[in-house]
C-alpha cells in the first residue's frame, strides 16, 4: 500500500503541473484597477470629508481656497483616467474605469460649485441692500 501511495503522489503532482497553464491569469488592467479602486476612491472619499467640513464652516467664500481644493482633489481622478487609458483589459473595463474616474472628477469640482453658490448669494444680498437703501 505504501509503494502505491508513493507512486501516485508524484503522478498527481505531474498532472497538476501539466495543467498549470490552465491556471494562468490575465493581469491586463490590474494597474488601472489598482489606481481606480485602491487609490482614487480613498483619495476622493478623503476629499469629500474635507469638503463637508469646509462647507459646514462656510469656508468656500474664498475663490483661491475653492480652486486649490478642487485642483488637489482632481489629481487622483486624472491619474486614474491616465492609468485606465494606458492599461485596460477590454472595452467594458475601459468604459467602467473612465466612468468611475469621470464621476470622481466631477465630485472633485464640488468646491468650485460651492464657491459659485456663495458668490451668487453675495450678489443677491448686495442687490437687495442696494434696492433697500435710501436714495
Amino acid at each position: 500500500m505504501r509503494a502505491k501511495t508513493l507512486s501516485t503522489t508524484p503522478a498527481a503532482f505531474a498532472v497538476l503541473a501539466a495543467s498549470g497553464p490552465a491556471w494562468a491569469s490575465n493581469y491586463d488592467g490590474m494597474l488601472a484597477l489598482f489606481f481606480t479602486f485602491y487609490l482614487v476612491l480613498p483619495w476622493s472619499a478623503l476629499h469629500l470629508v474635507v469638503f463637508a467640513f469646509l462647507a459646514l464652516f462656510d469656508r468656500y467664500r474664498s475663490h483661491t481656497l475653492a480652486r486649490w481644493h478642487s485642483t488637489i482633489a482632481a489629481v487622483g481622478p486624472v491619474i486614474g483616467l491616465l492609468a485606465a487609458l494606458i492599461d485596460y483589459r477590454d472595452a467594458e473595463f475601459l468604459w467602467l474605469a473612465i466612468g468611475v474616474n469621470a464621476l470622481l472628477l466631477a465630485l472633485a469640482l464640488l468646491p468650485m460649485g460651492m464657491h459659485a453658490i456663495h458668490r451668487r448669494r453675495a450678489a443677491r444680498r448686495a442687490a437687495a441692500a442696494a434696492a433697500s437703501a435710501p436714495a
